[in-house]
């Protein structure tokens, strides 16, 4: 029998040994390892546990909204094979799971949005689940040409953070979807800056996901492509200093203290708990140009 996907149901579990036999592999031990690659097909499956057990590789791979962020293996043995998928024609699925030991949910096709290369330590992808997203899926897929004609007039990003896309095909949607649409773009640059910061804002330490904001340094609207999903260029911040760093009443120095301007009064420092001490938790050196952009264009003395 076939590796056939048809006759699974997104949002269903499964094991692997049910999934051997509907798929007529002798002995689910074929599919123990995190990426499968079915013989004489064109699929690729993932099967992603958040919580490992300890005595594996502990990869930072999690769910987030329509968007998966995953590591690539220490030896990089799959990561051309992914960043490639869709241009040598092959469809990436997922089944995941948040606990190891338990049964993984089927969530269906994948499309890789993002990716970067490191070769010393896992490269990291980014994808977007189809099945979360079918009605931007559909109403995309349905436009195909017109896509393509869009995503032909595009250069690729050839940075260090490059985005996996090809001219044709699928990707071809997800690049005009990131180019065009800033809220896929924003969830991207959301979930980097909180793997970036670790879930802390970048000047309080404040951990509770629920009030804190993705701000970028550089703005949305003056970056290019590769900046505005760079997390370098993007502080994890409480909604008040996010408010003040994008009206430019407050920025920072390279070396992190807070510069606050003289159009924000001592009586509102007070009220918004802006004062001189603070200072960016930490200063990564790639985000230094973007300091220097807000100091130049943004920030109001």
């Amino acid at each position: 029998m076939p590796v056939l996907f048809e006759i699974l149901e997104v949002g269903k579990s499964y094991d692997r040994p049910t999934l051997a036999h509907l798929w007529g592999i002798n002995g689910f031990q074929a599919l123990g390892r995190g990426v499968f690659t079915p013989k004489n097909t064109k699929f690729i499956v993932l099967f992603v546990t958040r919580e490992k057990q300890q005595c594996l590789t502990q990869y930072n791979d999690f769910l987030k909204d329509d968007l998966l962020f995953w590591e690539g293996e220490n030896r990089h043995g799959n990561d051309n094979r992914i960043a490639e998928a869709s241009q040598d024609g092959y469809e990436i699925h997922l089944f995941y799971r948040e606990k190891h030991h338990s049964d993984f949910t089927y969530y269906g096709r994948l499309i890789l949005t993002h990716c970067k290369r490191y070769p010393e330590k896992p490269s990291e992808f980014v994808f977007k689940v189809v099945s979360l997203s079918s009605s931007v899926y559909e109403d995309k897929y349905s436009g195909i040409s017109e896509v393509n004609k869009i995503a032909e007039n595009q250069d690729a990003d050839e940075t260090a953070y490059k985005i996996a896309m090809t001219e044709v095909g699928l990707n071809s949607i997800d690049k005009e979807v990131i180019t065009k649409s800033r809220g896929l773009g924003q969830r991207l640059f959301r979930g980097s800056l909180f793997k970036l910061w670790q879930g802390e804002c970048a000047v309080t330490g404040t951990q509770n996901p629920d009030v804190l904001r993705a701000s970028h340094i550089k703005p949305w609207k003056c970056s290019e492509l590769n900046e505005k999903l760079d997390p370098f260029n993007g502080l994890l911040l409480v909604p008040n200093f996010d408010t003040l760093l994008d009206t430019g009443l407050i920025s920072f120095e390279d070396s992190g203290q807070i510069i606050i301007s003289k159009k924000l009064k001592e009586k509102d420092c007070n009220r918004l708990n802006v004062h001189r001490e603070l200072h960016l938790r930490r200063v990564s050196e790639q985000s230094l140009p973007y300091l220097n952009f807000h100091r130049s264009n943004r920030f109001r003395p």
